[in-house]
């Protein structure tokens, strides 16, 4: 993902919506629409201390990050579970638990990846299978891929691949 203040709309664009033309700045307008339906939910207090109006003008700027909030509208919006793994403390959070189906992210403190299942002959080093035929998303009660996820993430964990 590029490090381009998006990284989070494209990691989940990426995992949810491969090769769909929804743009980064209608899943920004996407989550806007979602919080002034839902103003008493998301107060103030929700939106770290900014009033409902101005937090939709500001995440709807190319410049704003993606956090918690967007991956909670955006994962009950698309019906899907988020697991975001925080490779400095390898803690997943999970946004719009039990779905049926879940996407992984790790999150670095300042950027977001997507989790994809690459198929490969042995020894299984090289991907050498076009993208699009990557996996994406998986069945929600299969928890084999996150703990593999989270074992990646523990490698960059050992690499330093994290800001706090």
């Amino acid at each position: 993902m590029p490090d381009d203040n998006s990284c989070l709309f494209r990691a989940f664009a990426a995992a949810v919506l491969p090769g769909d033309d929804l743009s980064m700045l209608e899943l920004r307008s996407l989550v806007a629409s979602q919080i002034q339906e839902e103003r008493d939910v998301y107060t103030k207090v929700v939106l770290d201390n900014r009033d409902p109006d101005d937090y939709c003008r500001w995440i709807q700027t190319e410049d704003a990050w993606g956090g918690a909030i967007e991956l909670a509208i955006l994962a009950k919006h698309f019906k899907i579970e988020v697991c975001s793994i925080d490779v400095q403390s390898l803690r997943v959070d999970r946004f719009n638990e039990g779905a049926s189906i879940r996407c992984i992210l790790v999150y670095s403190g300042i950027h977001y990846d997507t989790i994809v299942q690459s198929p490969s002959d042995p020894p299984h080093t090289i991907a050498d299978n076009p993208p699009e035929l990557d996996k994406r998303v998986w069945d929600s009660y299969d928890d084999d891929i996150l703990i593999k996820s989270q074992e990646l993430c523990k490698v960059l964990q050992g690499k330093h691949y994290f800001t706090n």
